[in-house]
């Protein structure tokens, strides 16, 4: 879902990706490790690259909105002059 907040301030959502038994995933933005679980435990290092929790992110997918995105011109006249100009029916006149 998108859309925008106060101030102009663009937003949209995400869903968090989770594995097939609906545990959190988490990556290190470092190395790229990803950790199983709820919850990161504040002191967890990385094996990989031993750096700490505050470099792994919760690993997250945008929800596309195409149905607003492809509507985007409906029923306005660029919607009209697109059909035709596609269909090759733009002559110039109105």
């Amino acid at each position: 879902m998108q859309g925008e907040g106060k101030g102009g301030t663009a937003w949209i959502a995400v869903t968090v990706t989770k594995t097939e038994d609906s545990q959190t995933i988490w990556r290190c933005r470092i190395c790229g490790y990803e950790y199983v679980g709820e919850e990161l435990p504040d002191d967890f290092i990385c094996p990989l690259c031993k750096h700490p929790a505050s470099d792994f992110e919760k690993v997250v997918k945008k929800t596309e909105v195409k149905e607003m995105e492809a509507n985007k011109y409906a029923g306005t006249q660029t919607e009209k002059n697109l059909q035709e100009a596609f269909a090759g029916g733009i002559t110039g006149k109105k």
